[in-house]
C-alpha cells in the first residue's frame, strides 16, 4: 500500500463498512427513514450516465458513489496523460458526503469492495412476495422495455409500474419496431426514456432503485411499489395506463415505436406538466 494510502486508512477518512473482522462488534445505529431519493449530478448535461456503485455500511446506511468530473492524470511513466475521474459520495439517509480523487478512490474501492450490492433484478420479502425488475430478452430492445412489479408468493401480479427518465432536451434511440426478425433496429426522438433498474433491499418494507450502467437515479420506494421522492425527470406510471395507450394504437393500426412514444408524452407527460 502507498503512503498516502496508509494515510488515508490511519484518519479514518473512509466510511465504516460491513465485512470487516474487528476484536469487538458494534451493533448497527439506527438510520431514520426520511430520505427517499437522489437525482445525482451528471457531469455533463447530455451524458445522464454517472456510474453509481452502492456500498452497505455498518450502521445500516447505503453510500452511493459516482463518477463526479473527468481530469487528466500522469501514466506510471510521468508522461502525460490517462483520463479518469474524480467520485463523489454520499450516504443515502444521513447525506454525508465524502470526495475521492483517483488514487484514494482506489484505496477506498480495495477496503470496501466487498460491500458493494450487486445488481440484483429480483428480491424476496419475508412474507413470500417479490420485487422483480421485468424486461424484454436481451435481443429486444422496444421503447417500453421494462416494469417494474410486485408478485405474491404464488406468482400473481399485485402491482406493475413503467418507470421513466424525462430528457432536458430530446435524444435519438435505437429500437426494435418487430422483435425476433432481422429488421434493422430504427432510430426515434424520444423525450422520456424507459428506465430499467436494479434493486437494493433494505428491510421488508423498502427497497432501492437505482441505475449502475445508464443513469443517475437512486430511489426508495415500499414495498406496494410507493415513493415519495419527486423530480420533474421521474415519470411513474401504471403499467395498465401505458398498455391501454399501446392498445389504442394498435386498435387503429397505427402504432410504431415513435408513435407509442408521442402518445405517453402527449397524453401522460404533458397533462402532468399542465400543458
Amino acid at each position: 500500500m502507498n503512503i498516502l494510502g496508509n494515510v488515508i486508512l490511519l484518519f479514518g477518512l473512509f466510511p465504516s463498512f460491513g465485512h470487516q473482522n474487528t476484536a469487538v462488534e458494534e451493533k448497527p445505529q439506527a438510520v431514520a427513514m426520511d430520505a427517499w431519493g437522489y437525482a445525482l449530478p451528471q457531469y455533463v448535461n447530455d451524458i445522464r450516465n454517472v456510474h453509481p456503485r452502492l456500498f452497505q455500511l455498518d450502521n445500516g446506511d447505503v453510500l452511493i458513489t459516482y463518477v463526479a468530473e473527468p481530469i487528466k492524470t500522469l501514466k506510471s511513466d510521468n508522461t502525460c496523460c490517462d483520463d479518469d475521474f474524480l467520485r463523489q459520495g454520499i450516504e443515502f439517509f444521513s447525506g454525508k458526503t465524502h470526495s475521492y480523487n483517483p488514487v484514494e478512490y482506489e484505496e477506498f474501492y480495495r477496503e470496501a469492495g466487498a460491500a458493494q450490492y450487486s445488481r440484483n433484478k429480483k428480491i424476496q420479502m419475508s412474507d413470500g412476495a417479490t420485487i422483480e425488475v421485468v424486461s424484454n430478452n436481451y435481443n429486444c430492445y422496444q421503447f417500453v422495455n421494462a416494469s417494474l412489479v410486485k408478485k405474491d408468493r404464488a406468482g400473481h401480479v399485485l402491482a406493475r409500474k413503467v418507470l421513466f427518465y424525462k430528457n432536458q432536451t430530446p435524444k435519438s434511440l435505437l429500437v426494435d419496431e418487430t422483435c425476433g426478425t432481422r429488421v434493422p433496429r430504427a432510430a426515434i426522438e424520444v423525450q422520456i426514456e424507459n428506465i430499467e433498474p436494479s434493486l437494493v433491499k433494505l428491510d421488508e418494507h423498502n427497497f432501492l432503485i437505482y441505475e449502475p450502467a445508464n443513469g443517475n437515479l437512486v430511489v426508495r420506494f415500499d414495498a406496494n411499489l410507493h415513493t415519495r421522492f419527486h423530480s420533474e425527470n421521474l415519470l411513474m406510471l401504471d403499467y395498465s395506463e401505458v398498455d391501454a395507450l399501446r392498445n389504442q394504437l394498435l386498435h387503429k393500426r397505427q402504432y410504431s415505436e415513435q408513435a407509442f412514444h408521442d402518445s405517453i408524452v402527449r397524453e401522460r407527460v404533458n397533462s402532468l406538466a399542465g400543458l
